[in-house]
């Protein structure tokens, strides 16, 4: 278990590194570098709760699943439109939306009930990545006409 968590880690160091790299290299404001540091942070919490202690009960717990496939869906989704501003403003909106249904959908088969803290833990971490999810989206917005007169002064 221990060199799956190491693998899992470092590839997520790798991608964290070859992202920025991509970043740098491509012409973008710092409101798309922050949706997308957003994205990366997200991604990586949720890879790193899952391997540490679980986001619904305990590691061992498939309702956990839901939680690993939001991030997933975001790469998959991103890729598509080769991040795009808009298609990633509205991809982000549908995780903040896919965060929160897992969310009330854990709430009502209880999987995860016999936790310490339930349903603090759920409730807590699925709300914290809908708000990511959100204000990545806010930032992938393309910039309105007076914002873009105020940085141009």
């Amino acid at each position: 278990m221990m060199i799956a968590l190491l693998i899992v880690g470092s590839l997520t160091l790798v991608t964290l590194v070859l992202v920025n790299d991509w970043m740098r290299r491509r012409d973008c404001d710092r409101r798309y570098r922050f949706g997308i540091a957003i994205w990366m942070l997200i991604g990586f919490l949720t890879v790193w709760f899952q391997g540490a202690v679980g986001i619904i009960g305990d590691t061992d717990n498939v309702a956990n699943l839901a939680f690993i496939a939001i991030p997933l869906m975001a790469l998959a989704q991103a890729l598509l439109p080769r991040f795009e501003r808009q298609p990633m403003a509205t991809i982000s909106r549908w995780l903040a939306v896919a965060s929160l249904t897992v969310v009330v959908i854990e709430l009502a088969i209880q999987s995860g009930a016999d936790g310490p803290i339930w349903p603090a833990d759920v409730i807590g971490v699925g709300s914290v990545f809908a708000a990511g999810w959100w204000l990545a989206a806010y930032c992938f917005d393309p910039p309105t006409n007076t914002e873009t007169s105020r940085a141009s002064r």
